[in-house]
């Protein structure tokens, strides 16, 4: 077993610098000070975010809001995921932008970690199932299809 560790190390390491890489145009707009801006995002997500941000810098619920069309019940739109611990923290400390980019990255992160973990308790190695775990790594870690919408995302 010993032996099979030592020749999965530059593997591994290719695969975490090669999902780093994959990473960094997800922190630019952190880095840059912009925000994510494009279809649902600016129109609704953002919008959303800034109310429930506003609500707990002011200590008011954030259940409801007569700021958008005329009284919603924003915390039942499930959109923000209000009642998740990380957004309650990012959203009353941090400003707007900063904390909408890091609620984005993270999911990335999460499903990238996540991956790894249920690669490792599976047992497949990239030395004995080299396919499926590259297929894997690249299907659900970073998510094609949700890594493709996140790059082609307008920054403002």
């Amino acid at each position: 077993m010993t032996g099979t560790r030592v020749l999965l190390r530059p593997q591994v390491r290719l695969i975490a610098l090669c999902c780093a890489a994959l990473l960094v145009p997800l922190f630019l707009p952190l880095l840059t000070g912009r925000v994510f801006t494009k279809d649902d995002l600016a129109a609704l997500h953002l919008p959303f975010r800034y109310l429930y941000r506003e609500a707990l810098r002011a200590g008011d619920s954030f259940l409801w809001t007569p700021a958008y069309r005329s009284g919603l019940y924003l915390y039942g739109e499930g959109e923000a995921g209000m009642a998740h611990p990380l957004h309650l923290l990012l959203y009353r400390f941090l400003p707007l932008g900063p904390a909408f980019n890091l609620e984005i990255i993270s999911t990335y992160i999460a499903m990238l970690m996540g991956t790894g973990l249920l690669l490792r308790r599976l047992e497949l190695r990239l030395l004995r199932v080299p396919q499926l775990a590259r297929k894997r790594v690249e299907d659900h870690a970073l998510c094609r299809h949700a890594l493709r919408s996140a790059l082609r995302l307008r920054q403002r």
